[in-house]
């Protein structure tokens, strides 16, 4: 046997370990073809996906890093480790260290407008809103026909509070896109308001950027989303309705969306209602069901609780 056809049957076998999901396995088998073929970056690229949906992330970001500094050092950057580095650290909230990795990059790559507007991006989520505000604003001096670099100059604006300014930056974005894309933008500012923390502000972005695109039915979740927030549960109803009315198939999730965010704001019996609602539409979703006995027991309906939980049970059971 030669070592071409060793090395395609150990990756075969690794393949297949990933797909039946044996991680271990699979994590065993890629070291094993890295010894064989060092050189073979695609190797260490799967080990690293391995690591990481085995659970072992730090170790996933170590083979990350390794592939990361080769394409630092190359002309043309490809990029690929460096996008799943920044996904790891953003969905572990690490920001800290996604600034790090942001800022290496432009430094070996600084005309690139992709990983400078990531940069930016990594500033605004550590909280460091000037350095983002600064990024941003430079792209959009650079490139003033780009819609998204004026979008995210006002939500470095918003950030700083300083919301007037965020309000005209905002219009420059809708102003350079093509018709119709104005809710898109004007939700967008409400986003960033309620990640400030000013929900009446975002409340009036969404329900403006529901005017702007009346088709547009999560337009309505993100005002309902508002609502809550000020504590008007009432209205966030009717507005979670009005999502319904525009795209009635996705009216259990829409109605799960929002006994989610109730239950985030401790608001457990109007979750309850939620996820009724919830439930109605798609008797069949489990998730719904177990949604709803969580909200009951909250409440201190242990009892309906219980009856949810034994249901959900009993198909099991007979099967």
């Amino acid at each position: 046997m030669t070592e071409q056809t060793n090395t395609e049957q150990y990756e075969r076998l690794a393949q297949l370990y990933m797909k039946e999901k044996r991680y271990p396995e699979a994590i065993a088998v890629y070291r094993q073809l890295i010894q064989m073929k060092p050189d073979m970056d695609s190797f260490v690229l799967c080990l690293a996906w391995a690591l990481k949906d085995n659970g072992e992330v730090e170790e996933a970001v170590v083979q990350f890093e390794k592939l990361f500094q080769k394409e630092l050092a190359r002309k043309l950057f490809t990029g690929f480790a460096f996008d799943e580095l920044v996904r790891l650290f953003r969905e572990a909230k690490q920001y800290d260290r996604l600034v790090e990795v942001c800022e290496r990059a432009v430094a070996v790559q600084k005309k690139d407008v992709h990983l400078r507007h990531t940069l930016g991006d990594a500033y605004l989520r550590a909280g460091r809103h000037g350095e983002a505000l600064a990024v941003f604003e430079a792209l959009a001096a650079e490139e003033p026909d780009m819609s998204v670099f004026h979008a995210s100059v006002g939500g470095a604006l918003v950030a700083a509070g300083r919301f007037d300014e965020a309000e005209a930056a905002y219009r420059r974005a809708i102003e350079n896109d093509f018709p119709g894309k104005e809710g898109m933008f004007l939700n967008r500012m409400g986003q960033a308001c309620m990640l400030k923390g000013d929900y009446g502000r975002a409340e009036s972005a969404f329900r403006r950027a529901a005017a702007a695109s009346p088709e547009e039915a999560v337009f309505r979740c993100d005002l309902g989303d508002a609502l809550v927030m000020l504590g008007r549960v009432e209205e966030a109803f009717r507005s979670y309705g009005e999502a319904v009315g525009i795209n009635p198939a996705f009216e259990g999730s829409y109605y799960y969306r929002l006994g989610n965010r109730l239950m985030k704001e401790s608001r457990a019996p109007e979750a309850v209602e939620a996820f009724r609602r919830a439930g109605a539409a798609d008797p069949a979703n489990a998730f719904y069901r177990l949604s709803l006995a969580g909200a009951l027991g909250a409440c201190g309906r242990t009892v309906e609780a219980k009856e949810i939980l034994e249901a959900l049970r009993t198909p099991e059971e007979g099967s």
